[in-house]
């Protein structure tokens, strides 16, 4: 949840909308309360092709 709130928020690394998406999405679908608060706050401000490389780097998996 912290790595998509700090992409969110451009806090210690560059601001970026498609990370924070993914890894909020990640996080959310864990359960993680906070997370889901952050993702629709995202959801709010996120171009729609931040939103579509947020979505192919969630369909490819990265393992982490």
């Amino acid at each position: 949840m912290m790595l998509g709130a700090a992409y969110h928020m451009g806090v210690g690394i560059p601001k970026d909308q498609a990370q924070a998406f993914r890894w909020l999405t990640r996080a959310a679908a864990q359960g993680n309360e906070p997370a889901i608060g952050f993702l629709r706050r995202v959801e709010l401000s996120i171009l729609a092709e931040e939103r579509a490389t947020a979505e192919r780097l969630l369909a490819a998996g990265d393992g982490a």
